[in-house]
Order: C-alpha cells, then sequence, then structure tokens
C-alpha cells in the first residue's frame, strides 16, 4: 500500500505527465512532451538520441497502458493511475526487471539533459529539464534539495537515485521527492530548526536559576 507521501507524489506526477490538461494520461501527452524536448534541446530529427527518446516515451506509455488502463479505452484516469502506482512500487521493490527498466529510461533522460556532454548535470542544465516538463516555479530551491553533496551537480547516479527515491521513498524529507520540481504540500515542509540560544539567553537561564 502506498504510504501517503507517496500518493501525493504520485498524484503530482499524474498532473505533470497530463501535458494538454484534460485530465487523463494518454499517448498523446508523452508525443507532446518528446516534443517539447525536441524543441528545448534542438534535437535533430535523425539524430540516435531523438530515436532513443521515442522508443523510450513509447515504452513507458505501453507500461502504463498495459497495466493501468483497465478498461481499455486508450487514457488513463486518476483512479487507474493510483492504483497502477500501488503495483509499480511493489514491482520496482521486488523484480529485478523493474528497476533494471526504469534505469535504462532514466540514463535516456540524463543523456538528453547533459547538453555539455560532461556526464554532469548542472542547476542550468536541470532548470532546462523541468521547463521542458512545465516546471518552472522555486527550480533553485529544487536543485538545492537534490544536490545533497553541494557539489553543483548532479551526475549519473545522483539521477538515477534521486528518481528511485522519488518513486519508493515515503520520508517526507528524502531529496528525491523534489526530483519534478517542489510539490506544493505542507507534508514536506522541512522542520522549523531549533533555535540556538544566544548568549543574552544564556545569561538570562542563569540568572533565572541563581537569582
Amino acid at each position: 500500500m502506498l504510504s501517503e507521501v507517496q500518493k501525493i507524489k504520485f498524484e503530482y506526477l499524474f498532473n505533470l505527465y497530463d501535458a494538454n490538461n484534460n485530465g487523463v494520461v494518454e499517448f498523446a501527452d508523452f508525443s507532446a512532451y518528446v516534443g517539447r524536448f525536441t524543441e528545448l534541446y534542438e534535437l535533430p530529427e535523425d539524430s540516435e538520441t531523438l530515436k532513443q527518446l521515442n522508443k523510450t516515451a513509447e515504452a513507458w506509455w505501453d507500461v502504463i497502458k498495459a497495466n493501468a488502463d483497465l478498461n481499455d479505452d486508450g487514457v488513463v484516469t486518476i483512479e487507474e493511475w493510483m492504483g497502477f502506482a500501488e503495483r509499480y512500487v511493489e514491482t520496482l521493490e521486488t523484480y529485478p526487471d523493474g528497476a533494471k527498466y526504469l534505469t535504462k529510461f532514466i540514463i535516456t533522460i540524463f543523456n538528453v539533459v547533459d547538453e555539455n556532454k560532461n556526464n554532469l548535470i548542472s542547476s542550468k542544465e536541470y532548470a532546462n529539464f523541468l521547463f521542458a516538463w512545465g516546471v518552472d516555479k522555486d527550480v533553485d530551491l529544487a536543485f538545492r534539495k537534490l544536490d545533497a553533496d553541494g557539489d553543483h551537480s548532479l551526475s549519473e547516479k545522483d539521477m538515477i537515485d534521486l528518481v528511485f527515491e522519488f518513486y519508493l521513498s515515503d520520508d517526507p524529507h528524502a531529496p528525491g521527492n523534489h526530483f519534478y520540481g517542489m510539490i506544493p504540500n505542507e507534508i514536506f515542509a522541512e522542520p522549523p530548526e531549533e533555535e540556538v540560544p544566544t548568549d543574552n539567553t544564556i545569561t538570562r537561564i542563569f540568572k533565572s536559576i541563581f537569582k
């Protein structure tokens, strides 16, 4: 069963996938995103990268349709999606093939997003990635959350770990929760920092004890 944190993340992802905002996810949405990536990253029609991107989008839609579109009407509703989400998380946790295919998908996206081909994703490259998904709010904050080691970049391994964390973690403070942008829900708010006593505060405490 999905945790409350996972439910919120999968609902967010559903709305992100719904490129035309018609309330369902369908193959047209995936085609639209391939188009956005193609335009943003100026991918030539005959490029191997675009071929791989198309192949990956089609394969991911096939997985979703086969496992979520229960009435076979060509679209996936939020109810169907959430049922799929629960089964998909179980697959990732239980079956090696599920994790293998997700990893291949992540690597394909990484190779597109890594514009200067230095095997790292910079904050600017990450911002372009989110822009392709239609996300342009709190992008810098999301990147800082993901960049746990503070080196101002994400490696391929970082990206794989973060995406798996997005799907699998039920920790509301896990960095990977924000891989697709900052999710606007109070459950992900950082806990307030404990106030560090100042010298004056300490002085007042001692005075109250020894007065």
